[in-house]
């Protein structure tokens, strides 16, 4: 397996309100939106969309490369490690771009993973929305008993409701199918 990836767009912009509450910062300020592929053996397997704060990092937009990890230049650059996340997880139909990027049907499952990462301060550091279809990756849960904690539940409520979500998403897109074509 050969990883790599491809920068699609890189473009600050000001921050929406969903964005900025997810950052902790005001609405408007200037975030730098990243959009990627990222490649296994020249086949897109991820489709990322990430957000950093300006005003933390300034001047990251002209740090970017190609080849070069983010997270080394934040490490490097900014002193700043990620040490933790949140994520959630659903299941999404492929519209017409997704479809495009990841060379999919339209329609096609996707696992669509919202992920913010934190510094050892417990700051956000990133905000990423990350796809791939569903049967190009296995999904692991690991450390259930501290995840089910924070959100109230037990390990087999969390994966009832995972479930649940699955088939209501997956009856969504039967529903929507014959008008995306």
């Amino acid at each position: 397996m050969i990883p790599n990836s491809r920068i699609l767009r890189s473009e600050v912009i000001p921050a929406p309100n969903d964005i900025a509450g997810h950052l902790l910062i005001d609405e408007g300020i200037p975030v730098l939106e990243l959009e990627r592929l990222m490649y296994v053996n020249d086949r897109p397997l991820f489709y990322d969309t990430a957000h950093y704060s300006l005003i933390r990092f300034p001047d990251l937009e002209k740090k970017i490369a190609r080849d070069e990890s983010t997270y080394k230049i934040l490490l490097e650059d900014y002193h700043t490690e990620i040490v933790s996340n949140d994520k959630i997880i659903d299941v999404i139909g492929a519209t017409k771009n997704y479809a495009e990027f990841l060379e999919c049907d339209i329609g096609a499952n996707l696992f669509r993973r919202l992920k913010i990462a934190f510094d050892a301060n417990d700051q956000p550091v990133h905000l990423s929305t990350f796809m791939c279809e569903t049967n190009m990756v296995n999904l692991t849960v690991l450390g259930q008993n501290r995840s089910c904690q924070i959100i109230g539940m037990t390990y087999f409520e969390v994966l009832k409701n995972v479930f649940k979500l699955a088939v209501i998403t997956h009856e969504r897109i039967a529903e929507a199918t014959p008008l995306m074509k």
